[in-house]
């Protein structure tokens, strides 16, 4: 089922902007750094908008194309209002370093690592002990003109102590909050990993 993508995007613009410096040759600097940082450790939307002037809807479509999402689609001008599903999501993260090409990848890796405590909510507050965890979310109110409603999503990679490897992707139109969308993907994410 394909959803509005909100901030889980960001994930692929990260990866989009990896992707052009590789190709381009030109070194991470502190101005993209601190693009990148804000956007993925806090889910800053200027700061994503300003990686996505940088990457583009192609750069977006490259990421996705090489990541092998089958049902991803721009919407052309808007990151976040990309069509994603949750099966092209998990595949993107459980390929995650493939995915972060170039030489920057641990620095990205990183930043997925350490987001904020205030959004540690869904797949981490669930995951529990034993298990890393690098994820991006995203989410949205209703009301919000020009969009398709209220969306909660998390999408991460799950790595065991015990060398398990997870991709996993929850996307839902529940909005967000404790109750909503925050406590869903938490309630499914344990079900899923008591199995």
């Amino acid at each position: 089922r394909p959803y509005s993508s909100a901030s889980a995007s960001k994930a692929l613009l990260l990866a989009a902007e990896l992707r052009s410096l590789k190709e381009t040759g030109e070194p991470l600097d502190s101005s993209t750094k601190t693009l990148l940082e804000a956007m993925i450790t806090y889910s800053d939307n200027d700061a994503g908008g300003g990686v996505y002037a940088r990457v583009g809807d192609v750069g977006l479509e490259e990421v996705a194309e090489r990541a092998g999402m089958r049902d991803f689609e721009v919407d052309p001008g808007f990151w976040g209002g990309a069509r994603i599903n949750a099966g092209d999501m998990a595949r993107f993260y459980y390929r995650l370093e493939r995915n972060l090409v170039g030489r920057y990848r641990d620095y990205a890796m990183g930043l997925l690592a350490n987001v904020t405590s205030t959004q540690r909510w869904g797949i981490p507050a669930a995951a529990g002990g034993g298990w890393r965890i690098w994820f991006k979310g995203g989410w949205r109110p209703s009301g919000q003109e020009g969009t398709t409603g209220a969306v909660t999503h998390q999408a991460a990679l799950l790595v065991h102590r015990s060398g398990q490897r997870l991709g996993l992707a929850v996307l839902s139109t529940e909005a967000p909050g404790e109750g909503g969308g925050f406590s869903a993907i938490e309630g499914i994410t344990e079900r899923l990993l008591a199995k």
